[in-house]
């Protein structure tokens, strides 16, 4: 899965929407916030071409991640890491890490 960045500089990640409407970008903002209590907003990528992005905040990195790290395969390592997830299957055992870009 690989349809948007993380800023590392920034902190906040970027979700690639540039092929939805403006409407549906700021319905799927508004279940990100409400939802899922995420702290996000509207990005006007290409004006002409009305190409729309959601940014999520940095604040709001820690919630998403605990959101999402269930649900990558252990067996999925991506090279261009943005975010690094270590979960462990029972207590005591080594860590599994799992690298993920958004």
């Amino acid at each position: 899965m690989d349809d948007g960045s993380f800023n590392k500089s920034k902190g906040n990640l970027t979700l690639c929407t540039d092929y939805l409407s403006k409407e549906y970008v700021l319905r799927l903002i508004h279940i990100l916030k409400t939802k899922f209590n995420l702290s996000c907003g509207l990005i006007n990528y290409n004006k002409n071409k009305n190409s729309y992005r959601i940014r999520i905040n940095k604040s709001s990195i820690p919630s998403l991640t605990m959101l999402v790290k269930f649900n990558i395969i252990p067996s999925i390592y991506i090279n261009k890491a943005s975010i690094v997830v270590e979960v462990s299957s029972k207590l005591g055992e080594k860590k599994n890490r799992f690298y993920f870009n958004f």
